[in-house]
């Protein structure tokens, strides 16, 4: 049975009220070590959600253990798309940018490398997700290959979403959090911020 992030947010949060780092700590690992597949384990796309939210950078344990609570807590939606292979090296820009362009419709990925997105992707029409299709936006940034979740944090809370393209995965893996309770917990933390 897979670990979805509802599983630890209720740990997580009790962690974070606590101020108790190594509660969290061990929250956070023992998300990602049990049973290692983020989704249903048995299907091609599945991923460990190390890979997915964290890949390369597994020592960022408190803006992992924020970001799974905030997935939860928004009641994010998941959407995948199948590529050729997974990404190449950073320095393969043209190789991965010809690998995004098999992206299947509705889909469409640009490859940017700029300094707040590796990318963007956009879709028009529907991608068989409600919350997708029901958004008032068309694109999501894109991270590919390692990620800091907190850079994935950011993309959620200003942009509602992200899209990743993990190394060692062909698929690409949007995510969307719900627009209305988005809309509610964003202008929440900027009245926190202006206060």
């Amino acid at each position: 049975m897979p670990v979805a992030p509802s599983t630890v947010n209720a740990q997580i949060e009790a962690a974070l009220g606590a101020g108790d780092p190594l509660r969290l700590h061990e929250c956070v690992l023992w998300a990602l070590e049990a049973p290692r597949r983020a989704f249903a384990p048995d299907e091609e796309w599945s991923i460990p959600w190390l890979d997915l939210l964290a890949q390369g950078r597994r020592s960022d344990q408190l803006p992992l253990g924020l970001l799974l609570s905030c997935l939860d807590g928004l009641s994010a939606s998941w959407v995948v798309a199948r590529l050729p292979k997974g990404p190449l090296s950073d320095e393969a820009l043209e190789e991965n940018r010809r690998i995004l362009s098999e992206l299947p419709g509705p889909f469409r990925a640009d490859l940017v490398c700029a300094s707040d997105a590796d990318g963007v992707v956009s879709w028009d029409g529907s991608v068989g997700a409600p919350s997708f299709d029901e958004a008032e936006l068309s694109s999501l940034p894109l991270e590919v290959g390692q990620v800091s979740p907190g850079t994935l944090f950011m993309h959620l809370v200003f942009s509602g979403g992200f899209f990743r393209w993990p190394y060692g995965s062909a698929w690409l893996y949007g995510c969307l959090a719900d627009r209305p309770l988005w809309w509610a917990w964003r202008r929440r933390m900027m009245s926190q911020e202006t206060g």
